[in-house]
């Protein structure tokens, strides 16, 4: 018995291309008002998550453009605080 003849022909592939480079997204500073005026108007459970969900974003947006409204030496004394903390 031949065992060649059990084996299905495989149908030719199509190369594989990549078109394009993927890009980060930009957010513009007035999106990221409305989003952070949404999520501090949020009151209840999941109400944030639900937010994040719709927009497509993750809660490190939210706490990268919140610190992206401080100054300087805030954010210095928040990331040195949040160091100090950590156990």
């Amino acid at each position: 018995m031949n065992s060649s003849s059990n084996h299905l022909p495989v149908p030719p592939r199509s190369p594989t291309e990549v078109t394009s480079k993927a890009q980060r997204r930009r957010f513009t500073a007035e999106y990221k008002r409305k989003v952070l005026q949404e999520a501090d108007a949020c009151t209840e459970p999941g109400q944030i998550g639900s937010l994040l969900r719709r927009e497509g974003l993750y809660s490190s947006h939210l706490v990268t453009w919140r610190l992206g409204g401080l100054r300087r030496d805030e954010r210095s004394w928040l990331v040195l605080r949040s160091r100090s903390v950590r156990v």
